[in-house]
């Protein structure tokens, strides 16, 4: 790149903005005066605090975005309340502003209460109000600034309302998951406190600053970035040897905004500042470019202390400007002993047992059987949860799922320590690139501490499956524009697992863009596929009529499928092939460590059902082959059973960096080195079923069906004889290990309890948490016995759940939650058909049939144990526990990928 002599930009002054009633309410905690100073000057420079002292050690990535998250943690600001009196109500029949709130009262219409505000979006992110209000279900909050120029020009942030006769006070995050318009200068906001005609008091609005925990991570078409917003304060970095600095620019789609500048200037002390980068960039439409990425080579300044300006200049507005730098890093490419590749290759539903390698009688890999050789092939290598979203994260945190606590509704907390984010902090970049991106999604947990999180393209509004083709030749530019560098690579496939009812898809296991995709099927006449009565199948429908009882396959049927699923097995193994030796043209392959496994297997009909909805052996055993560097260990043969969990400890042991307290997996290079190990348990789980692992033996738990079985693998690999009743000594041994893991724990969050009387009776809860909730579930102990009517439902913004259990004798239901802010409060209230006895810990019951009630985790008569008490009556018991990891809500799935979920047959997570 050509550098050009340029003034590096001088900040503007600030200026107070002054909104056309003619007074501002100025924030001083929350931020200072912004008027149309950049962004970066409410904000301390970063990086290098001093010049260079004495023999510094090299840094090898140098991220903009993590320094910034960390000056963001250390930030703290009191609380800054917006003064009632300079509100001005609209859509009200009689306002009155008083010294201890605003009096609205509005017979039709919606009423609004506007605030004129001059403050840094980037300073405040939390909105507190307090609302008594005697009508509606939700309250609301707008707001205008210089990116977003008027009121609704986005959709309104809700939040649920209490309408009764006390205030409530109500916490509202104003940059939730998605929401980038708050962003830039804040002018106003606007309150809604109540979506119907009623009346309202506003005692208190309060603008707060909470510390993120993680960085903020920008999605704009189909890829993932840490990233920061518009122009940043001035940038201090120790440039390596052969350094580089490497950016993606990107702005989220807008209506009104026509583009802006991003700029990247670079001083030092002896020199003129120079343009190192400039783009035009328009918002995101919907087609071509999502982001666009821009190097400039830095070596000229090897050594020295250098000054980057990250600026933004919008164009002639800047209304609607959404402007974002993914992942600023200055890295060296230099030449020369660099630290180990790492190369993870997840093939997603992908059964040990169909590998010839792993004695297959069809050649389906010989490609991956010649790996093999190079290899360790590890033989009992089982998943701790047959299901794509929770076994990746296993493998990714090396925690199993009853650890980790990743649900359908939420997130891995940024607490737990991951391969992405240790490899980063370890000076490696770091390149993800998917199959599919409803699971294995950057936000689930997987993605936390990658560079860039690459997913198929939307089309129309969902993240559909790509091929091994476009996703491994995706995968192999970003190798080859970092392959001097050390990097980490995780490359997912989702070609064998069945494919949902589309138009594109007639058979359920089918890559219909291989020419020679027909092998082992083309060997038999293919079955219809169909049936009198029923509509035409497609996709995976055959597989959900089956599973659901509306057919029986043949086994004409299941050998058809059995061989499209080997036949997609054979593209994988030679496309994966390819990849390795496009490793090899790059010079990566000998140095790497290099592993090929799976999250999960696939049934045929073994035990009933098709697809992975067991953990029986056909879907826990996966596939694990690991090449070490120089091919250390080449050619061995594990028969040790072993665990995905066990990657992520391998992964760190062999390059020689410190295993987290948290992992709960082992360094597979012990087996390798002879080390004794002791005894190995392994346990699984999905919908109703846990296992456990003690070889030879295998404990299978079916809850529902209040069944156990027992199968020595040794002698029973197929799992088809059950001896839990001749060994019933062996089998009560594992079953009290395995009721121990499983145990219900003092697991954190909000637990409420509901007991039965002798009369049947309707329990209705309904919360509202502040700041929405990370989990809520509804555990229904005896649910399989009666007829099931209790019910529990999520609001689409994950900030309330209303949980309905019809109560009978002896029948004992119980409610967890987990709210996603640590210390949020939440607003619960309980109605019961007929009066319940309710209590707390160490409080004496008291009797009620409808009340609402402030849950607060400070408050300790919700902790502790509670003491047996003599109740024949119906009873509700509250308890509060502290979370050791507290995770993200995810953003709720859309309608479409809903649908898609559906036709993947995740149909209970």
């Amino acid at each position: 790149m050509v550098c050009r002599a340029r003034n590096p930009q001088v900040l503007s002054s600030c200026q107070g903005l002054l909104l056309s009633c003619g007074f501002a309410v100025m924030i001083a905690g929350c931020g200072d005066v912004l008027g149309n100073t950049p962004l970066a000057a409410v904000e301390p420079p970063l990086g290098l605090a001093s010049p260079r002292e004495g023999d510094a050690p090299e840094i090898p990535v140098q991220r903009l975005v993590r320094q910034l998250l960390e000056q963001q943690r250390a930030r703290t600001a009191p609380p800054e309340a917006i003064p009632l009196k300079a509100a001005g109500v609209m859509g009200a029949e009689a306002v009155q502003v008083m010294d201890g709130g605003i009096q609205v009262s509005a017979q039709e219409g919606k009423p609004w209460v506007q605030f004129p505000v001059s403050l840094d979006a980037r300073r405040c992110n939390t909105l507190r109000v307090t609302i008594q209000a005697d009508a509606g279900n939700s309250w609301g909050v707008d707001w205008i600034s210089d990116r977003k120029p008027e009121f609704l020009a986005g959709p309104l942030l809700t939040a649920p309302l209490f309408a009764e006769a006390q205030p409530h006070t109500y916490t509202l995050t104003l940059d939730p998951f998605g929401e980038e318009r708050w962003a830039g200068a804040i002018r106003a906001l606007r309150l809604w406190p109540l979506d119907i005609p009623g009346r309202a008091l506003i005692t208190e609005v309060q603008l707060l600053y909470t510390p993120p925990r993680g960085p903020r991570r920008v999605f704009i078409e189909n890829q993932t970035l840490e990233a920061v917003a518009g122009t940043q304060a001035p940038w201090r970095v120790r440039v390596p040897e052969g350094g580089v600095f490497e950016a993606a620019l990107g702005m989220k789609p807008a209506e009104h905004s026509d583009g802006a500048r991003f700029v990247v200037t670079l001083e030092t002390a002896e020199a003129t500042a120079v343009v190192l980068a400039e783009e035009h960039i328009l918002p995101y439409a919907g087609a071509g470019e999502d982001w666009r990425r821009i190097r400039a080579d830095l070596a000229p300044y090897a050594g020295k202390d250098v000054t980057l300006h990250l600026t933004v200049e919008s164009g002639a507005s800047s209304t609607g400007d959404l402007p974002f730098w993914g992942d600023p890093i200055v890295y060296s490419m230099a030449q020369g002993p660099r630290p180990t590749p790492v190369i993870l290759i997840s093939l997603d539903t992908l059964r040990a047992d169909h590998l010839s390698s792993y004695g297959y009688p069809r050649e389906t890999t010989p490609f991956l059987d010649a790996f093999a050789k190079e290899a360790v092939l590890f033989e009992q290598c089982v998943t701790p949860e047959s299901w794509t979203l929770n076994a990746h994260v296993s493998i990714m945190t090396g925690v199993h799922p009853r650890t980790h606590g990743v649900t359908a509704n939420s997130n891995l907390s940024e607490t737990f320590p991951t391969l992405g984010q240790t490899l980063s902090d370890a000076g490696y970049l770091a390149g993800a690139f998917t199959g599919h991106g409803t699971w294995v999604a950057p936000w689930r947990g997987v993605g936390y501490g990658f560079d860039v999180f690459n997913l198929p393209p939307l089309i129309d509004g969902r993240y559909r499956y790509r091929n091994i083709f476009d996703t491994k030749k995706t995968a192999l530019e970003w190798v080859k524009n970092h392959a001097a560098a050390p990097i980490l690579l995780f490359l997912h496939s989702y070609d064998v697992h069945s494919k949902p009812a589309e138009p594109a898809y007639k058979l359920p296991y089918e890559i219909r863009e291989a020419a020679d995709f027909f092998h082992f099927s083309a060997e038999v006449r293919a079955p219809a596929l169909t049936r009198p009565g029923l509509p035409e199948f497609h996709g995976r429908t055959f597989i959900d009529a089956h599973n659901n009882g509306q057919l029986q396959a043949t086994p004409e049927e299941t050998e058809y499928l059995r061989r499209l699923y080997a036949d997609g097995i054979r593209v994988l193994d030679r496309e994966v092939h390819g990849f390795l030796e496009e490793l090899k043209t790059l010079n990566l392959y000998e140095d790497a460590l290099i592993i090929v496994t799976s999250d999960h297997g696939e049934g045929f009909n073994e035990h009933g059902t098709f697809d992975h909805i067991n953990m029986y052996e056909e879907n826990a055993r996966v596939p694990l082959l690991i090449k070490f560097p120089q091919a250390q260990h080449s050619g061995a043969r594990i028969k040790t059973l072993v665990e995905l969990q066990d990657i992520f400890p391998t992964v760190l042991d062999t390059l020689g960096l410190p295993i987290p307290a948290s992992v709960e997996g082992r360094s597979l290079l012990a087996l390798l080195q002879g080390k004794p190990g002791g005894q190995k348990l392994a346990f699984g789980q999905r919908e109703q079923y846990r296992t456990l692992r003690q070889p030879p033996w295998k404990l299978v738990d079916n809850v529902r069906a209040g069944q156990f079985q027992l199968f020595n693998l040794e002698e029973n690999p197929l799992e088809k004889n059950d001896v839990w009743s001749n060994e019933k000594a062996t089998g009560e041994r594992l079953q009290g290990i395995l009721e121990e893991f499983y145990a219900p724990r003092v697991e954190g969050g909000w637990t409420i309890t509901l007991s039965g009387g002798e009369a049947p009776l309707t329990v209705e809860l309904t919360g509202v948490v502040d700041g929405g909730f990370l989990f809520a579930t509804l555990l229904e102990p005896d649910a399989w016995y009666w007829e099931n009517v209790d019910t529990l439902e999520r609001s689409a913004d994950t900030a309330t759940f209303r949980a309905k259990a019809m109560l009978r004798r002896d029948d004992v239901d119980v409610v967890r939650f987990l709210p996603a802010a640590p210390g949020a409060v939440v607003h619960l209230r309980v109605k019961g058909s007929a009066p319940v006895a309710l209590r707390k810990p160490g409080a004496p019951l008291e009797s009620t049939q409808e009340q609402t009630l402030l849950l607060d985790p400070s408050d300790e008569a919700f902790s502790g144990i509670f003491e047996q008490v003599s109740s024949s009556g119906p009873l509700v018991e509250i308890s509060y526990a502290v979370p050791e990891h507290a995770g993200a809500a995810t953003r709720p799935l859309t309608e479409a990928e809903r649908a898609e979920v559906e036709a993947l047959g995740y149909l209970h997570e």
